[in-house]
């Protein structure tokens, strides 16, 4: 049997059924079967045995090599007796979801397809959910077999969306209809109460900004802390070592990309809501901010100006107010990593000053809102000036109105500059969850 490199169990059981990763000798099975189906597959001409041939010489030979492969299929049986395939395609590893194919004899589905459905799901379910971690499955399928719906709603999917008149075989159209279950809502379930509660207690630490700078500083020294289960990151891009620990698929590090800038809803931080079933107790630590634009009100680029605003004080306020709302059964504390630059005007500032000043008080006010609250802690952190990206872009920036230039410039000269690993240390001296 053929192994899945990214499983580290290939055969799921269940009540005499069974799934393991596709086998050769039912090539020709499955072709049969998509052959009868045309119908409602995504498959625009009947398939030759050539063709399937090809397909699982190459194709299909191919998924077993990589650690990563953008779909896992699996032959589906019922006391040792093939009845179908399918499997998750069109996976998106960074995202962690994936659509939920299955197809099984075109015989067996007047009168078992609903039965031999509804296995199928748990089984994939097993993988999706228990073995990879996925925050979300769906299917997609054309408006055509209203059948389906009925399994997909029993086993507790839920309609997620409808597509109108997409096209598909013979120049024809019509609906599209996606139904999804998410880690969270698997977990949800009866027979599954065991594992959420057991998962129950984990500490997990979210930084923004984690690539570089401050907070590829902080990320390292938590991680290698070893406090926490979980370090996430949102950020758009990854680190070296992080980018490391995906490729060995290290469980104590996952990486949601986000653009700050593009953040003006709670939306692009779902996958949040899975970890926040783990957690027990959570860190979030405010780190991601720009400095631009630079210059004197009056002159400002109109485009520096809302990214600013989007990155320094949108993003930050939603986040919090996300985290306090989906990790409201653990222990949370949140850092703000402020700036001098909140407490006094400092010429060619203004944007920065004002959204620095601006998440100081954002952060002092949950702190006092939640004074008699022993679960959550908010604190503003000023680490001083710290030799980062951000104090380069500084003193690359000899732009009019920027009277203090030739000071920052003195900061790296006279070596008063402190290392990132060192602003970072004295950060985590401050985080009551480790002391």
């Amino acid at each position: 049997m053929r192994k899945y490199k990214i499983l580290k169990t290939n055969v799921f059981e269940k009540n005499g059924f069974r799934i393991e990763p596709i086998r050769d000798e039912d090539k020709y099975a499955i072709l049969q079967i998509r052959n009868e189906q045309l119908y409602h597959l995504r498959q625009t001409e009947p398939l030759t045995r050539e063709k399937q041939e090809h397909y699982f010489a190459t194709v299909v030979s191919n998924l077993f090599e990589v650690e990563r492969p953008d779909q896992l299929l699996f032959s589906f049986f019922e006391n040792n007796e093939f009845i179908g395939y399918g499997g998750l395609v069109h996976i998106n590893w960074i995202d962690k979801n994936a659509e939920i194919s299955f197809v099984m004899k075109t015989e067996l589905e007047k009168e078992y397809f609903a039965k031999y459905w509804s296995v199928f799901l748990q089984l994939i379910e097993k993988v999706a959910f228990e073995q990879l971690k996925f925050h979300r499955i769906f299917t997609y399928a054309f408006d055509l077999r209203p059948h389906l719906y009925n399994v997909l709603e029993s086993c507790n999917y839920q309609l997620e969306k409808v597509l109108k008149n997409v096209p598909f075989a013979n120049n024809k159209s019509t609906n599209v209809k996606i139904h999804s279950k998410t880690f969270k809502r698997y977990c949800m379930q009866s027979k599954f109460k065991d594992y959420e509660m057991n998962t129950f207690n984990k500490k997990i630490a979210i930084i923004t900004g984690a690539n570089k700078g401050l907070g590829e500083a902080l990320f390292n020294q938590l991680f290698n802390n070893e406090y926490f289960d979980k370090i996430v990151s949102l950020s758009r891009r990854v680190s070296k070592v992080q980018a490391d620990l995906i490729s060995n698929d290290d469980p104590r590090f996952e990486f949601i990309p986000v653009d700050l800038s593009m953040l003006n809803n709670s939306e692009l931080l779902k996958n949040l809501e899975t970890i926040s079933l783990e957690a027990k107790e959570v860190l979030y630590i405010n780190n991601a901010g720009t400095i631009f634009p630079i210059g004197k009100i009056g002159e400002l680029n109109d485009n520096e100006l809302v990214e600013s605003l989007q990155v320094n004080v949108l993003a930050p306020s939603i986040i919090i107010n996300y985290v306090l709302k989906t990790f409201c059964k653990a222990k949370i504390e949140i850092i703000n990593i402020t700036s001098g630059a909140a407490n006094y005007s400092i010429d060619g500032w203004s944007v920065y000053g004002s959204s620095k000043a601006y998440l100081k008080f954002f952060t002092q006010s949950l702190s006092d809102q939640e004074a008699n609250n022993n679960f959550v802690k908010a604190i503003n952190v000023d680490p001083g000036v710290i030799d980062t990206d951000m104090q380069l872009q500084i003193r690359n920036s000899s732009i009019p109105g920027f009277t203090k230039h030739a000071d920052f410039v003195a900061l790296k000269e006279d070596g008063k500059l402190q290392p990132a690993s060192m602003a970072a240390q004295k950060i985590i001296e401050k985080i009551s969850l480790i002391i």
